[in-house]
């Protein structure tokens, strides 16, 4: 039931809670070398001294989808959709998952909370939410992204 409430939620946050299926822009694509999707590998340190948990900005979702795969993630088929209502740039790996990319923090903390209060009103059990500086992962296996991202774990 939480990845159907999970999908659930991912369709009603976009702008207008429609789908937007037929963007021309948002085109399937495979990310060649995926892991398991269940066990991503561990960062080295040394990919994770420079930022402070929780404050890692990347300029564009498929920048962010990028350092998911290599931390482990398994993004079959990748299309960005732009359908998040406060992001800058979203997409999918598989429509149960939610990559955004926001202008600043602010925007990215407002989109967080609105999908927890969305999820608390309506009584569903989100999907963990990981975050960093101006992105968010919404995704059955973020928690496992938290660690690698040296993300926060909402």
């Amino acid at each position: 039931m939480g990845r159907t409430v999970g999908t659930l939620f991912a369709l009603l946050i976009v702008a207008g809670c429609t789908s937007n299926s037929d963007n021309p822009a948002g085109s399937d694509q495979a990310a060649a070398g995926s892991p398991s999707p269940t066990q991503p590998s561990e960062p080295s340190e040394s990919a994770n001294e420079e930022v402070a948990r929780g404050e890692s900005q990347f300029s564009s979702v498929e920048e962010l989808r990028d350092a998911a795969v290599d931390a482990g993630y398994t993004c079959k088929r990748w299309r960005q959709t732009d359908d998040v209502q406060l992001a800058s740039e979203s997409g999918s790996c598989s429509g149960k998952d939610v990559f955004a990319v926001f202008a600043d923090e602010a925007d990215k903390d407002e989109q967080i909370r609105l999908m927890q209060d969305f999820m608390r009103d309506y009584g569903f059990k989100p999907d963990p939410i990981v975050s960093g500086g101006n992105w968010t992962i919404n995704a059955p296996e973020a928690r496992y992204l938290s660690i690698a991202l040296a993300a926060d774990l909402e």
